[in-house]
């Protein structure tokens, strides 16, 4: 890990890696930071670091897509080691938002 690089950015690389995407961008925000990347179809992703230890609410998820609209980007990742509600949890699915959550 570099300096400055939350375990969330680290996680979030991994993934890119393991899944084979390719990044097009990085963007820090306020409260954490975003890949965009492309698939090996060809469709753009947002993933999402939200570095927290707390409770992850309906909130973080409409920021995410909040981002994913700005971004014109129609599925994203949230990378967090925070717990989510169970709220959270459904409006990400309905959201076309995936989780990762802390291992």
């Amino acid at each position: 890990m570099s300096a400055g690089e939350t375990i969330e950015e680290r996680k979030a690389q991994i993934l890119i890696g393991l899944r084979g995407y390719k990044l097009v961008s990085k963007k820090k925000h306020k409260d954490g930071s975003s890949f965009q990347v492309k698939t090996a179809e060809g469709r753009r992703l947002l993933i999402y670091c939200w570095p927290t230890q707390g409770t992850v609410g309906v909130q973080v998820i409409n920021q995410v897509k909040k981002v994913m609209k700005d971004q014109s980007v129609e599925r994203g990742v949230l990378v967090t080691s925070g717990r989510l509600t169970q709220a959270a949890k459904v409006h990400a699915r309905r959201r076309a938002i995936e989780i990762i959550p802390r291992i």
